[in-house]
């Protein structure tokens, strides 16, 4: 248990992650200062994170102006290629690196260039950042230094499928029919088809020949339950703003009750419930750091999961927390019962 409150830092504050997570640690009972980081720096923090308008009186501070050696942590919501350039000096003073972004999350350098198609520049600390899925890590996460948060749908799908690979009953091709909300695209101006009026009554594949949180899927199923199923993953972009709804059609060797069986292996998780049969809807899940799981066969050898989540927070901002709760000792839902949304 730390001696004092923490002082930590948020890169990439401005972003939609970057402000959820900015605003659960600011209000956070273990955490005394926050440090906004953005791009350029400069503006109130409450230009880019309004539920803080009556809060802080803060600015974003640049980057190149942040003494983040100084910091017990450091919070990386940042897009991929960005993070693996700026955590050698923090972890060279001892800070606590917990990254939301995808650059430590792979263990492999050439699976992640290819991934992500850009050159890894710290390759040496692949091997020692620990994967935060904080259901499965938490022994692990105890004395990370370097903690990799999982990506929103890599959530969902891991902690639906980790108890069927572990207790050896998949038997085949997971099929995973995934939708999330558009926010799960980062706070961006590039993309058009991106943008709300575009996606209002609308709804599309994306990623078909790929996507980037299947190899990260592939590596916890093995990690966390000995077993890695081939998976056919689909993503599907939603007309909401946030939200993940992923569909898992799970082949098995033999007939067994697939709610029992999740409901053993995450037995006492605050976060995570299991349903039965009874399908969950987004609704539920919005604004909360929880996932909720439905399972149900659809036959003697086929089982249905149905996984939701809030992408910002159980997805991102509200693991990261988890994470920097069990790393520093403090209870594990301390900043996260009341999760605000911004």
């Amino acid at each position: 248990m730390p001696s004092k409150p923490l002082k930590v830092a948020v890169i990439g504050a401005a972003g939609y992650t970057g402000a959820e997570l900015a605003c659960l640690l600011f209000f956070h009972p273990a955490v005394e200062e926050v440090v906004f980081i953005s791009r350029s720096g400069g503006d109130a923090v409450e230009t880019k994170i309004p539920a803080l308008r009556s809060h802080s009186k803060s600015h974003f501070i640049a980057l190149a102006d942040a003494d983040l050696t100084s910091c017990d942590a450091v919070f990386c919501a940042t897009p991929p290629a960005v993070a693996m350039n700026i955590v050698q000096a923090p972890l060279s003073s001892g800070t606590v690196v917990i990254d939301l972004s995808p650059d430590f999350r792979l263990r492999e350098t050439a699976l992640y260039e290819r991934w992500y198609g850009v050159k890894h520049t710290a390759p040496e600390l692949l091997s020692q950042a620990v994967y935060g899925l904080s259901e499965a890590a938490r022994e692990k996460i105890r004395s990370a230094q370097l903690i990799a948060c999982p990506g929103c749908f890599a959530t969902a799908v891991e902690l639906a499928l980790i108890p069927f690979a572990a207790a050896g009953v998949i038997d085949g091709q997971v099929i995973i029919d995934a939708k999330s909300g558009v926010s799960g695209a980062g706070r961006r101006t590039d993309r058009a088809d991106l943008l709300f009026a575009e996606q209002a009554e609308n709804f599309k594949a994306y990623a078909v020949d790929g996507h980037r949180h299947q190899p990260e899927m592939e590596q916890a199923l093995e990690d966390f339950g000995g077993q890695s199923p081939p998976l056919l993953f689909i993503p599907h972009l939603l007309p909401t703003v946030r939200g993940i709804y992923a569909s898992l059609y799970v082949p098995l060797k033999d007939t067994i009750d697939p709610a029992s069986l999740l409901s053993e292996h995450w037995q006492d998780e605050r976060f995570l419930e299991v349903l039965g049969e009874t399908p969950p809807q987004l609704a539920h899940v919005i604004g909360g750091n929880r996932v909720q799981i439905a399972a149900r066969l659809l036959n003697e050898k086929t089982a249905l999961l149905i996984a939701t989540l809030d992408n910002l927070i159980k997805g991102a901002a509200g693991q990261a927390v988890q994470n920097m709760n069990i790393r520093f000792g403090f209870s594990e839902a301390d900043g996260l019962t009341g999760a605000l949304s911004v």
